[in-house]
């Protein structure tokens, strides 16, 4: 059997999507099966609850991971591919002028909490974003736009051709990816920390602030394997190994 290399990019990525339900093999049957079970996973430094907040991403990698796990971005940028990977966008233009953008939302994508992604969501985060590259991002725009039901437009002062990368690559920037705007509002920052809501493949059952998280099983629609799963990751406290259970 062939040697599969597992990263922490790579296990929360292709748990989503299927790939470790059961034993590790690369039959065709096997892409077909049903994620289960229980995965542990051990992290290499304490879990920051700012992680499980896009609105507070610090512009490093490690935030990424967990973005990934709990969150769901209007677009996906990875290495030089760009724009091509399943997200909460049904459809992303840029224009040749590079002074605006136009996202149309992917029909029936919904928040953990069972409320829909709309373009106020989308708006409403981004405009309150206060992460990294934030202040660039307000400095460019010029406004953001709701067309109909499903569409948001971004208007930008002058051309702006980083806006993309910026709002794609998830160890970035997190203005790209959507929380729900009226649940925020109503528990405020901590208690969004306390307990965040996003619209990733993973929905967070608990946890230990800085040490654990308990993480279920929520693929999206654009996941064809439906299921049911969980993971828990585990972090180190003041250097010393927490140990996995």
């Amino acid at each position: 059997m062939a040697k599969l290399t597992l990263t922490r990019r790579t296990v929360l990525r292709s748990t989503a999507a299927g790939v470790l339900a059961g034993p590790l093999n690369h039959s065709a049957a096997a892409a077909d099966v049903a994620p289960k079970g229980r995965l542990v996973l051990a992290w290499h430094t304490s879990i920051a609850a700012r992680w499980l907040d896009p609105q507070q991403h610090d512009g490093t990698a490690s935030p990424d991971n967990f973005l990934m796990a709990v969150h769901d971005a209007l677009i996906k940028n990875f290495r030089e591919i760009k724009y091509d990977h399943p997200a909460l966008a049904e459809t992303f233009e840029f224009a040749e002028d590079a002074k605006s953008a136009t996202v149309r939302l992917r029909a029936g994508s919904k928040f953990h909490d069972g409320t829909p992604v709309t373009p106020a969501d989308v708006r409403w985060s981004y405009e309150r974003y206060r992460g990294a590259w934030g202040d660039v991002l307000k400095a460019k725009t010029d406004g953001v736009e709701i067309v109909g039901d499903s569409t948001v437009l971004f208007h930008f002062k002058e051309p702006f051709p980083d806006f993309p990368i910026l709002l794609g690559t998830g160890n970035v920037s997190g203005a790209g990816w959507p929380v729900p705007a009226k649940y925020y509002e109503k528990v405020g920052q901590d208690g969004f920390l306390q307990k965040p809501i996003g619209a990733g493949p993973y929905k967070l059952v608990s946890q230990e602030p800085g040490i654990r998280l308990d993480l279920t099983l929520q693929l999206p629609r654009h996941h064809k394997n439906g299921g049911k799963g969980s993971s828990q990751l585990m972090g180190r406290r003041g250097g010393e190994t927490v140990q996995l259970r």
